[in-house]
């Protein structure tokens, strides 16, 4: 995560890094503790200018420019059997699903329990906030939670390994663009979670989590939107680029090796990088 001059970094040792990025050197870093599948993938996120670091089993608030520790909240509602979740905030709330444990959320002055749901167990992962509500993906459905932590709405059920995880989904103009792992981005109603259409990617180029082979949809990275056009990756290989209005495909960038993450954009264009370790840039 980029700061300013700072970039801080987390392994999957709970070791958290604050490099300087003029020189490299480094400024500081912090012991967590993890648990016995300390997976990391996400969980540093800035919220104004506190940054809060997520493993699977405490949150670390940092000041985002000087580094220093302000707070490890440490609690057992935030259990989880890896990080794999980026919170989200409120005013009042920090709020995280906890990997194959439920959703949890803890109140920002004080760090304590607000509110533990543990009917969502499903590996639910990044939720997003939209109108004071919470929505996130879990394995085979979208829920929808009031800020007491209470399911209001939910999507139809698939196959629990349908919807990817690892993602966050993304809310534009009315709808969610939820990634998953058999159909490329389901397109859902964001006020009722009515499936609408996809849009489509190729096979896989590789088996990956959450439990899919070679020739299943995937899609791993968050979509964005630019210029009412979404843009995201998959694991053929390829970075989609789908008008949001008439649904038509664009553009479709082939990159040759698998796509784990999405893509950033840049002065100029985007980059993205892929599983055999390329960055690729373009416009």
């Amino acid at each position: 995560m980029y700061f300013e001059d700072s970039l801080f970094a987390l392994d999957d040792h709970g070791t958290v890094y604050h490099l300087d990025t003029k020189d490299l050197t480094l400024k500081n870093k912090f012991s967590l503790s993890v648990q016995t599948l300390p997976i990391y993938s996400g969980g540093i996120v800035v919220d104004a200018d506190k940054l809060y670091i997520s493993t699977s089993n405490s949150i670390l608030g940092l000041d985002a420019r000087s580094g220093e520790r302000i707070r490890l909240i440490d609690d057992p509602n935030l259990s989880s059997i890896s990080s794999t979740t980026n919170p989200i905030f409120t005013d009042k709330l920090i709020i995280k699903g906890n990997h194959w444990r439920g959703m949890c959320a803890i109140e920002r002055d004080g760090g304590q329990s607000a509110w533990f749901n543990k009917t969502v167990v499903d590996s639910v992962a990044n939720p997003i906030l939209v109108d004071s509500e919470i929505i996130a993906p879990t394995r085979y459905r979208v829920i929808k939670l009031n800020l007491d932590g209470k399911i209001i709405a939910e999507s139809a059920s698939h196959s629990e390994r349908f919807y990817n995880t690892h993602s966050a989904p993304l809310y534009y103009n009315g709808k969610l663009y939820v990634p998953t792992t058999e159909v490329g981005i389901m397109v859902l109603d964001a006020e009722t979670l009515e499936e609408l259409y996809t849009l489509d990617c190729e096979g896989s180029l590789i088996a990956s989590g959450p439990y899919t082979g070679i020739n299943y949809k995937s899609t791993f990275g968050n979509p964005i939107v630019k210029d009412e056009t979404v843009i995201f990756t998959a694991t053929d290989g390829c970075i989609y680029f789908y008008d949001v209005n008439n649904r038509a495909l664009k553009k479709k960038i082939n990159i040759g090796h698998p796509l784990l993450s999405g893509v950033v954009e840049i002065e100029g264009g985007y980059c993205v990088c892929d599983f055999d370790g390329g960055l690729s840039f373009f416009n």
